[in-house]
């Protein structure tokens, strides 16, 4: 609403929340959805009390360092084209890390060939890309026993007090669909009407081949816009 990053969320003393956003005005809420990763959430909720489970909960979801890129040149793809697939994964060491060609799912203008476009995760690559168009690093769910356990208590502490948590790492498979799942739960726990919108949505979920391509979608356009929504 504001644009501005969220310093700062607390309790009003009436029931409901105060939001300090960049040096504007505090923002008045009733209930409080935290829409960010984990690491960021759990220092918010450091301000707001009566969230000692859900933040009991988030320090036990493991998380490990990623890093994105975006690339037009088939760095991770096998020589002979014929091999291609939507996913190669490599090994190197102990390290596994996938290359997804995105010509694959995403769906071209009318009479344009589909993109020579990558998605390659490079963390631990000995070699990087020679034509890349965007990177981003961020924090991703690591999902062990430990934080699937994790991820039961947090849901059952979900919306205690106005308090609630979207994103897909809330889920035990992280991914466009369950990040989107997350908020749609979210909202229809809150009590919001079931929109046009939302009621689409629900209907797609029950598809998920018909929806493949638009979450991929999903993915390209949220690393090419900022690295800090992940």
């Amino acid at each position: 609403m504001s644009g501005a990053p969220v310093s700062r969320v607390g309790r009003d003393g009436s029931g409901g929340f105060r939001l300090q956003a960049g040096a504007g005005p505090a923002l008045q809420a009733d209930d409080v959805v935290f829409a960010a990763s984990g690491p960021p959430t759990l220092a918010l909720l450091g301000g707001v009390t009566g969230t000692g489970a859900l933040r009991a909960a988030l320090q036990q979801i493991e998380f490990f360092d990623a890093r994105l890129m975006l690339h037009t040149d088939p760095a991770y793809a096998p020589a002979e084209q014929k091999y291609w697939s939507f996913l190669d994964c490599q090994l190197q060491g102990d390290k596994c890390e996938a290359s997804m060609w995105l010509a694959k799912v995403l769906t071209p203008p009318p009479g344009a060939n589909p993109p020579n476009l990558w998605k390659s995760w490079v963390t631990h690559r000995m070699a990087l890309p020679a034509q890349i168009v965007h990177e981003a690093s961020y924090r991703h769910l690591l999902p062990t026993p430990a934080t699937i356990r994790a991820q039961s208590l947090l849901q059952a502490a979900q919306g205690r007090d106005g308090v609630w948590i979207a994103g897909g790492y809330t889920q035990p498979f992280d991914a466009q669909e369950t990040a989107l799942l997350s908020a749609m739960d979210v909202a229809a726990a809150i009590g919001a009407a079931p929109s046009a919108r939302l009621r689409a949505l629900r209907r797609a979920s029950v598809n998920p081949a018909a929806s493949a391509s638009t979450a991929e979608t999903a993915a390209v356009d949220s690393m090419a816009s900022s690295a800090s929504v992940q």
